[in-house]
């Protein structure tokens, strides 16, 4: 899915008690990745290799690389990552703990960065969806273009 910057709001949104916070790369192995892992039901081992993988990024001087942490009334709830090159925006790892969920705060993490995003000049911003947030991107101006396919591999233990 993809949107045009131009149409996005001046600010995130979001309930009231909802604070974003940015997160240094190096940091994504503390509170961050606790809420990725829960929000997204991961593996503690996968959770641990994205740590790992991200806190040792190296972003060229054309590359932004950055990070939110959505805290509700203090307490980390959501997440989101923002990559942006080669004149896209990409969004990844957009995620509210269920109990939050349904409030807006995983749109108010996405337009929180995009919004960065546009600042940085970007026009486009694109992401991948799961069914859960399609509604969710649809409302906010993303359009669908094409589908992606993933297969993933998962041998018996």
């Amino acid at each position: 899915m993809a949107i045009d910057l131009t149409v996005l709001p001046a600010g995130p949104g979001g309930p009231d008690g909802l604070s974003i916070e940015a997160v240094a790369l190096e940091d994504l192995g503390g509170e961050y990745v606790e809420v990725l892992t829960a929000g997204f039901g991961l593996p503690e081992d996968i959770s641990r290799g994205f740590a790992d993988i991200t806190s040792g990024v190296a972003v060229a001087p054309d590359v932004t690389v950055s990070a939110n942490l959505g805290r509700f009334d203090g307490q980390a709830i959501a997440t989101s990552l923002l990559v942006a090159a080669g004149g896209v925006a990409g969004i990844y790892n957009v995620t509210t703990l269920a109990e939050y969920r349904g409030r807006g705060i995983g749109a108010a993490l996405t337009v929180s960065a995009l919004i960065e995003a546009r600042s940085l000049g970007y026009r486009i911003g694109a992401l991948q969806s799961s069914a859960m947030g399609y509604g969710v991107y649809q409302r906010l101006g993303f359009r669908e273009y094409c589908r992606l396919r993933q297969f993933v591999w998962m041998p018996e233990a």
